[in-house]
């Protein structure tokens, strides 16, 4: 049966021998590579949504303020199916960095597993940490654990084989080296104010009308991997998507979809009314995320509709679209129940910090609509993103969608071509620097060039939109 190697590692700044020294890769990630190439594990990082500083006193502090609270930091990815391993490895720097690896134990289910814990240190040794897991996973057989002193990380090869050996692991054979275990991409999640979990990429059918080439785009997209489906009453491909959905066979707790009330539907009837029609027509019994689509009409009227439809369990998390942060801020000072959503223009040219700050402030989880830019300001010939692009062997494409999934926003791109569809689903398995992440943070514009939704021109077309009689 394979076994799994679970890991948090920290780059950045890490006190060594006495020094503080600027790390590129983490030690325990070093020490968990050099297991998966003894043993054929499959590697799984543990990464909490929101990193660790990597400046190492600030560090340390937000270390010990999670221990004070017992804190258990959300992490970015799924966790891997425990059903596939009987041993798992459990790597973690002691002894400021157990709280995302209590988070990983609690999150999976580990009874009647081999859990063989291995910790880097500088002096603390394995310290409690080895009672913790003991108490967190109490079902579970917890080996005597390894403790590497960090400063001495690249030359524990020795130490790590001996303890291996004692563990009763039967080393791989150099010849079947090729066929190891590889990391697990898998993509990256994130966990909603109320708790739900959210996939950090999704599909998006706006300006898909076209029933039949909608429900192809949809069907591609789910046979790809996308989970995450944002469709709205007013693309007109509701229907679609549900067809496409129900045709697939994936069962429904896997998907997470989205869609939205238009402006002509706001207010409390009929919002509720609305909701239903939408479910009708996707075909489905509840939803995942239901949206305010514009901050326009008697959205206040709409908001109380949504929170009822949220604690009669008819949606799982409700949130807004387009809500500037002056409107934000007003919705979420007054409402009973927070928005867990608001989708907005983000993309290189209008990056919006100042409104992700002010999500931030309210625990909003911001969601890109456009996150190519709708392909335009010559996007994907920018001569910054082509070349931070072909330092990574990847189209200007993946490297903007990285980008904002790195800024913790949740994406949803848009195409109706299957390998275009592939190709932006495949950005999980490399990150951007911190110098790239600034470079193309230098791109920003300040402002739309897509809508100006501050505009009364815009005000009064949106409102002339009508979406039925």
């Amino acid at each position: 049966m394979p076994e799994l190697i679970a890991y948090f590692s920290r780059a950045g700044e890490n006190y060594v021998n006495g020094n503080i020294l600027n790390l590129s890769v983490g030690n325990t990630e070093l020490a968990a590579k050099f297991i998966q190439e003894v043993t054929g594990a499959d590697l799984y990082k543990i990464e909490p949504i929101l990193e660790y500083s990597k400046d190492y006193s600030e560090c340390l502090e937000e270390a010990k303020e999670d221990q004070r609270r017992q804190a258990r930091p959300a992490l970015k990815k799924p966790f891997p199916d425990m059903k596939k391993y009987e041993v798992i490895y459990l790597g973690y720097p002691n002894y400021w960095g157990t709280m995302p690896v209590f988070t990983f134990l609690e999150g999976c289910r580990l009874d009647g597993k081999i859990i063989r814990p291995f910790c880097t240190h500088e002096g603390s040794k394995m310290g409690h940490s080895l009672d913790d897991i003991k108490k967190i996973c109490p079902d579970a057989e917890v080996k005597n654990g390894l403790a590497l002193c960090g400063a001495g990380i690249h030359f524990a090869k020795e130490t790590i084989m001996e303890w291996l050996n004692a563990q009763g692991h039967t080393i791989m054979p150099e010849k079947k080296q090729a066929n190891r275990g590889k990391e697990i991409d898998v993509m990256q999640t994130t966990t909603l104010s109320n708790g739900v979990e959210m996939p950090m990429e999704g599909f998006g059918v706006f300006q898909v009308p076209e029933a039949e080439v909608c429900e192809q785009a949809v069907s591609d997209a789910l046979a790809a991997g996308y989970r995450l489906i944002d469709t709205a009453a007013a693309y007109f491909n509701e229907e679609a998507v549900g067809a496409a959905i129900k045709k697939s066979g994936i069962p429904r707790e896997e998907l997470f979809i989205t869609t939205k009330l238009w402006i002509q539907d706001a207010g409390y009837e009929n919002a509720k009314k609305a909701f239903q029609t939408s479910l009708d027509k996707l075909g489905l019994s509840y939803l995942d995320l239901y949206l305010i689509h514009q901050p326009m009409n008697d959205y206040y009227g709409s908001w109380r509709a949504l929170e009822e439809l949220y604690e009669e369990g008819k949606v799982r998390a409700i949130g807004v679209c387009n809500f500037y942060p002056e409107r934000l801020a007003d919705l979420c000072v007054n409402a009973r129940i927070k928005p867990m959503v608001n989708q907005v223009e983000l993309h290189p040219f209008f990056q919006q910090a100042g409104a992700l700050e002010n999500m931030k402030e309210f625990g909003v989880q911001p969601e890109a609509w456009g996150p190519l830019a709708e392909g335009k300001h010559g996007i994907f010939t920018n001569e910054t993103l082509s070349a931070i692009a072909q330092k990574y062997g990847k189209s200007v494409a993946q490297v903007v969608l990285r980008w904002n999934t790195q800024r913790g926003v949740v994406i949803i791109p848009k195409s109706v071509h299957k390998e275009r569809i592939e190709e932006n689903l495949n950005i999980w398995d490399f990150s951007l620097s911190e110098e790239d992440m600034a470079a193309i943070s230098s791109l920003d514009l300040g402002h739309s060039e897509i809508i100006d939704h501050s505009a009364p021109e815009t005000a009064k077309w949106l409102n002339g939109w009508k979406i039925h009689d």
